[in-house]
């Protein structure tokens, strides 16, 4: 009896263990296609946003991209709808998603914006902005985000969500924020968001 139970528990072992070496480890790169459909009801196909308060994804940093959702999932940004999605991706299918849409072509928003505004905005970019977020073709620090053709209300949302601290910014950006705002008030931030309005339709493959 005690020889045909232990029988039993280690071919239930061995079956168990098989069992889990057969489950994929890690999940094919193709089902990041099937991962993303969730996304692309906000986000458009291939990241591409049709609504100008949803961001465009496409072309994005991989890493900025798993950050954010690792943010969303432990409550560090705040956003009822991302964090209730974020929280039901495994690390795993976020680093898939994050790849998916940092492979694709960014694309600019086509929308309107202040002509007579953008060339100063594009100086204080270069003086406050660039070192991180780079020119209109890439951004230079992977923790930053792609600004230049973005679309103006999710940026002015954002803006409002750092000031409410919903949502934290790293040190250095905090400080560039706050001595931008003190030198040259509010107008700098319309011409900012003039400029990145105004790098508009498909950019370079990378």
């Amino acid at each position: 009896m005690v020889e045909n139970t232990m029988k039993y528990l280690f071919s239930l072992i061995f079956l168990v263990t098989s069992f889990c070496s057969a489950a994929p480890s890690v999940i094919n790169l193709d089902n990041a296609v099937l991962l993303t459909k969730d996304c692309e009801g906000c986000h458009g196909t291939d990241g591409v946003s049709q609504g100008s308060v949803i961001p465009n994804l496409a072309g994005a940093h991989r890493k900025f991209l798993f950050d954010t959702m690792k943010k969303y999932q432990s409550g560090k940004y705040l956003s009822t709808v991302m964090q209730s999605i974020a929280k039901a991706y495994t690390d795993q299918e976020l680093k898939l998603i994050a790849a998916y849409y940092a492979k694709k072509i960014p694309v600019a928003a086509i929308q309107p914006f202040n002509a007579a505004l953008v060339a100063q905005g594009k100086k204080y970019h270069q003086k406050y902005c660039k070192k991180c977020h780079g020119s209109d073709k890439e951004v230079n620090d992977d923790e930053a985000s792609q600004l230049a053709g973005q679309w103006t209300d999710f940026l002015k949302m954002s803006l409002l969500d750092i000031k409410k601290g919903n949502h934290p910014v790293p040190r250095k950006m905090d400080k560039r924020l706050k001595r931008l705002l003190a030198r040259h008030g509010n107008q700098a931030m319309k011409s900012l968001l003039a400029y990145y309005a105004s790098q508009q339709g498909q950019k370079d493959a990378k």
